[in-house]
């Protein structure tokens, strides 16, 4: 498709709007764009694979989409491969990108839990660390993201 927008850019914020049609011209959707940084930041850099400690055991997690703020994936820890569902908000930083996230899992599972994370990317490296606990109230870590894949 085809978008037309008008940006207005000031020291704090930047602000838009705009329509989006298809080529063939069957869907025409309007488009606002807003942030109050003055800059805006794509979350896409955070899709991907990260490999974590949770404690003491590995853990993989993967971010498959984000649509808004909400975030679509999984993580495994051992044999257990679980979906997770959150969302994604951007934090105040001097270098790079940051970003406070909060996963869930299902809650069909007896160890199924809550993830909060906050992520920094600055010259294309990632760094991050928060914390998992489980619904049931019998366990929480602390979780330290090593790199991404």
């Amino acid at each position: 498709g085809k978008f037309e927008i008008i940006l207005e850019v000031n020291r704090s914020s930047t602000s838009g709007s705009g329509r989006w049609k298809s080529f063939n011209n069957r869907l025409d959707r309007s488009v606002k764009i807003f942030n109050r940084g003055g800059v805006i930041k794509s979350t896409s850099s955070v899709i991907g694979t990260y490999v974590c400690k949770l404690g003491p055991k590995d853990l993989i997690l993967i971010i498959d989409r984000i649509e808004g703020n909400a975030l679509h994936g999984r993580n495994k820890v051992d044999d257990n491969l679980r979906p997770v569902k959150g969302t994604i908000s951007e934090k105040e930083s001097n270098n790079g990108l940051r970003y406070h996230i909060i996963l869930k899992e299902p809650g069909d599972h007896k160890w199924d839990g809550k993830f909060e994370l906050d992520l920094s990317f600055t010259n294309s490296k990632v760094s991050g660390s928060g914390s998992w606990r489980a619904y049931n109230g019998k366990l929480k870590r602390n979780i330290k993201v090593l790199r991404k894949r």
